[in-house]
């Protein structure tokens, strides 16, 4: 005939015996909380955390998307023939005016 594992199969009195009670460790009161996992790409301040570098290479895109920008719009009124502000030097005239090249718009024949 099989013999069983255990003579005292009653478990929960097993568990509260002062023998078992004596060797096992005392129990983890306060559980580790986890904290949020944030997106780096989304939050800067958790980007500068993994990459302290992140700041100035922000920076510095954002410089030479602005160079890029003025370059562009400099191209495309070079194309149209208008003159920028800057350009034009100081003064108090209007940002932007277009420069006329033969007849005036207004008048019809």
């Amino acid at each position: 005939l099989p013999m069983h594992k255990m003579t005292n199969t009653d478990l929960s009195r097993l568990l509260k015996s002062e023998e078992i009670q004596n060797a096992i460790r005392a129990p983890k009161k306060e559980k580790a909380r986890h904290g949020l996992k944030r997106n780096p790409l989304k939050s800067m301040r958790i980007m500068m955390r993994l990459n302290p570098y992140a700041a100035a290479q922000s920076k510095m895109a954002k410089e030479q998307e602005a160079r890029r920008k003025k370059e562009k719009q400099q191209m495309l009124d070079a194309k149209r023939g208008i003159v920028t502000f800057e350009d034009r030097g100081k003064g108090k005239s209007r940002p932007r005016k277009t420069i006329s090249k033969g007849k005036p718009a207004g008048l019809k024949q």
